[in-house]
């Protein structure tokens, strides 16, 4: 099926630099989105898995999450790991997940 969409310029030269530099057309990186849109069960489905995982980790007291936070971005900022753009993320998950 085709549609036709109307999008303001700015928006449509994004998306299309954008396909460029993932090497795929406009059309997938459009599919893609509307693929991952979850359905209506799928939210439930996840919010019952986030309900069960409520409490299942016991903090100390004197736990500070912000301290944590940035000892994790001192570290991080020192490693070899590459930063990765939303869009190289989707793809990366995509290549490796099922």
């Amino acid at each position: 099926m085709k549609i036709k969409l109307d999008i303001e310029e700015p928006l449509f030269r994004r998306v299309t630099d954008f396909a460029k530099r993932q090497n795929r057309s406009v059309e997938q990186i459009i599919a893609e989105f509307l693929e991952n849109i979850p359905q209506e069960d799928d939210l439930q489905e996840k919010m019952k898995m986030i309900d069960k995982l409520i409490g299942i980790v016991e903090l100390p007291v004197d736990y500070n999450e912000k301290d944590d936070y940035r000892a994790h971005k001192k570290d991080f900022a020192s490693s070899q790991i590459p930063v990765l753009n939303a869009g190289e993320m989707l793809e990366e998950l995509h290549r490796i997940l099922p």
